[in-house]
């Protein structure tokens, strides 16, 4: 007697589809927009010009930066909301 091997067929996979347009904006869709070099490019001028606009006083260079950061992340963020509608 010849014993056969039982084969199993893989389970199905059932797609969904999902709504998005609840979904927060994410850094994967900032990404879309720019490089990673060309953010940090943004955030450095803008740190630049708002040391300008305070005289380049020392000591508050990260400062700068943090706000820079702040406005450019801002800016990328209504851009990805506004290409999604």
């Amino acid at each position: 007697m010849t014993k056969t091997k039982k084969t199993t067929r893989p389970k199905k996979t059932v797609l969904r589809s999902v709504d998005t347009t609840d979904v927060a904006v994410t850094d994967e869709l900032t990404e879309s927009l720019i490089s990673d070099e060309e953010r940090l490019e943004m955030i450095s001028e803008a740190a630049y010009y708002r040391a300008e606009a305070r005289g380049f006083k020392p000591g508050d260079h990260v400062k700068d930066w943090l706000e820079a950061e702040e406005l450019v992340d801002k800016m990328l963020s209504e851009s990805v909301k506004e290409a999604r509608f």
